[in-house]
């Protein structure tokens, strides 16, 4: 980038080439082959070059005097390079909102202008989450991710023991806190992630906090950093995935797996086997350990029984989950269900009939002592869970009419027809609330409550109440998730005023703890889905809804939050906004799929035409593209990125265009609009696609 005394020096140049010059041009007119049409006079274009220089001097003077302001871009790359940290936290309070920024050249390339990245960003934020006035966790997280993205990043160890003592400190306070808030967990990774820190955490805390994370989202947000950042302290990627098989998360290692699409390298298979035969070995120890208490008289038979029934509980429950994860991610051509199935029918079979329990008796029956054996010869009291076991099998064997899900969805009902809430949160701990079915019989089941609202606010307050924010169990908020979005389905509902102010007591606290970022999704959809469950319309106001609703849609893709949305919108009396909720999740969000199925189910298609809105969406595109390649250029001027860098700015563009068109071209032929598209434009889009 060029300086105001460089250019100062060229200025001063100009009367030595302005010499040169003239003597060129009377060699030039003095030549016999000069035609006579050739009237320029040397006086003209000494007078020409003088009132641009004396023009340039002009505002070279003028910028001395009065600097003018730097473009985002060009001051952060001049602040890098002077290794300015007090400018580097003024410039990102400024200028990053919510903890993000975005700028055509990546945050990642202008930090690595600095001489010394690491301690440029470590006397910034000097002492996390920082000094500097007005510079949160947001900025700071904003600032490592910089250093979590530079490759090779060398951190001098004067730099590195000052990172060390602070991440020492913030992980203490993060065991002293059992873990804490995951996002704040995260933004200690962060740190430690980005000054290289593998030293100062476990690798057990590094699998709880990615397990935190994998609860706590369905879909874990910046999942490529937060591999990036157990890769930087020294873990490898099957190590991650192999700690949450070993601590029992074997559906958390292979959402993560999926998402990061890392089948390939990190097969699933090998990792469910290992868990299933951890499983087993975990079994036959139990009841070896077992044989051992009794023949030492340490415990009875019973309750010798009772352990070996909870162990091989343990590992059906395993088997069954493998069963469930197989079918879900479609590996039974790499994995062959019906060996799991076999083994899972044997475990059930001995769960029964008490076999393992059977032949270990009568191991300890020929080792035991005369007197073992005749207090063994006694008839054994089966154990009160394996009774439970039998009574609830021989059920299901007399009750062949109603299938497994039918009874347990009888169950539910009469369960709401009695508002018994203590015994609904019972149910609810037996089962699967992902399972769409689940989902449709709770969402009836509720509707036969007498007081479905007064039902629903007993099971949150129990379950969740005031201390939401403490709880971090999933599927206990998927469950209350659900309770909600029934009441939101019940139509005509009558709350009373007493529901409704215990409600909104919860509902307020609630409220007032939710932050609206881009870390706080489920918070904003508890708080949504509250407010409109219990129909407190007055204590939520439309800019309030429409916030809180965008916060839940940037996170949570598919039609189905789309409409939960959009009925939570008719509840709070928004109609009119739903039009402008389908325009903003076409050209805001790039999801325009989700957004016409929206107008079609609730005919708004007078309101907000499709075709008008696809066009938007493409037109949108195409102007990214040139805004992108306008400023990938400005920046390859400026010597602000390479070549290569400002090539692959532009390819992404592209892209992203050719992505939307196709999209579009899916679009017009599902909700036959072809007649509809302006021929001019829908052929563009046909042939851009191919």
């Amino acid at each position: 980038m060029a300086t105001l005394e460089s250019i100062s020096t060229a200025l001063s140049e100009i009367a030595t080439k302005k010499t040169t010059l003239q003597l060129a041009f009377d060699a030039l007119k003095s030549h016999p082959q000069t035609p006579s049409s050739f009237t320029l006079t040397w006086s003209q274009i000494d007078s020409y070059i003088t009132i641009f220089h004396s023009s340039l001097l002009s505002r070279l003077q003028t910028l001395e005097n009065s600097p003018i302001p730097q473009n985002p871009t060009s001051e952060l790359i001049l602040i890098c390079q002077n290794m300015d940290s007090e400018q580097l936290g003024k410039w990102v309070v400024k200028y990053c909102e919510m903890g993000s920024c975005n700028f055509a050249l990546g945050f990642v390339e202008i930090l690595q202008f600095a001489s010394d990245p690491a301690r440029l960003v470590l006397e910034t934020i000097n002492g996390y989450p920082g000094s500097y006035p007005g510079l949160g966790l947001g900025q700071c997280g904003f600032l490592l991710e910089g250093l979590i993205g530079i490759e090779g990043l060398r951190v001098e160890e004067e730099v590195k023991e000052k990172a060390r003592r602070v991440g020492a400190a913030l992980m203490e306070n993060v065991r002293r806190n059992g873990g804490g808030d995951v996002m704040e967990v995260m933004n200690v990774m962060r740190f430690l992630g980005g000054f290289r820190l593998g030293e100062v955490v476990e690798k057990s805390e590094l699998v709880g906090f990615v397990d935190g994370l994998v609860c706590r989202f369905r879909k874990v947000p910046q999942p490529e950093m937060v591999r990036d950042i157990w890769r930087l302290l020294g873990v490898t990627d099957h190590e991650i995935f192999q700690g949450l098989i070993a601590v029992g998360k074997p559906a958390h290692s292979l959402r993560l797996i999926y998402q990061l699409k890392l089948s390939e390298t990190c097969p699933p298979v090998p990792l469910l086997k290992s868990y299933l035969q951890d499983s087993r070995n975990h079994s036959k120890e139990t009841c070896k350990r077992a044989k051992t208490l009794v023949t030492s008289g340490e415990i009875t038979i019973d309750q010798a029984s009772k352990l070996m029934a909870e162990v091989f509980h343990k590992e059906l429950h395993a088997y069954e989950m493998v069963i469930n994860l197989i079918i879900a991610y479609n590996l039974g051509a790499i994995y062959p269900i019906e060996e799991a199935r076999y083994r899972l029918q044997v475990l059930r079979k001995f769960v029964l009939e008490n076999k393992p329990v059977a032949a270990e008796l009568k191991v300890l029956r020929k080792e035991a002592s005369k007197k073992q054996v005749a207090a063994l010869a006694k008839p054994t009291v089966v154990p009160k869970q394996l009774q439970q076991i039998h009574n609830r099998i021989n059920l299901e064997a007399s009750n062949n009419v109603l299938s497994t899900m039918e009874r347990h969805m009888a169950e539910l009902r009469q369960i709401c027809e009695r508002m018994e809430a203590v015994r609904l949160m019972e149910w609810l701990k037996g089962c699967d609330t992902n399972k769409s079915e689940v989902e449709r019989e709770l969402l009836d089941a509720l509707k036969m409550a007498p007081d479905s609202a007064r039902l629903v606010l007993d099971v949150i307050d129990g379950y969740l109440g005031h201390d939401y924010f403490e709880n971090s169990n999933e599927k206990v908020i998927r469950a209350c998730c659900l309770f909600l979005e029934g009441l939101i389905s019940v139509e005509g509902l009558n709350v009373s005023e007493e529901v409704k102010e215990a409600a909104r007591r919860i509902g307020m606290e609630w409220k007032a703890k939710t932050r609206i970022d881009k870390t706080n999704h489920m918070d904003a959809l508890m708080v949504l889905l509250l407010f409109a469950g219990f129909r407190l319309e007055e204590d939520l106001s439309e800019s309030e809804v429409i916030e809180y609703a965008d916060s839940v849609l940037r996170c949570f893709k598919g039609f189905r939050y789309l409409k939960l949305v959009a009925d939570i919108y008719l509840v709070f009396g928004m109609e009119d906004k739903l039009p402008e909720l389908a325009r903003s999740h076409v050209m805001r969000r790039g999801r325009p799929e989700e957004a016409l199925e929206l107008i079609s189910e609730l005919k708004l298609s007078d309101k907000c035409p499709p075709v008008p809105l696809l066009n938007s969406y493409v037109q949108d595109a195409k102007k990214n593209v040139e805004v992108t390649c306008e400023k990938a250029d400005k920046l390859l001027a400026s010597g602000g990125c390479s070549f290569e860098q400002a090539s692959n700015y532009k390819a992404e563009a592209f892209a992203r265009e050719l992505a939307a068109m196709e999209v579009v071209v899916r679009l017009l032929g599902a909700h036959k609009l072809q007649s509809s598209y302006s021929g001019e434009t829908a052929a563009a889009v046909t042939e851009a696609t191919g």
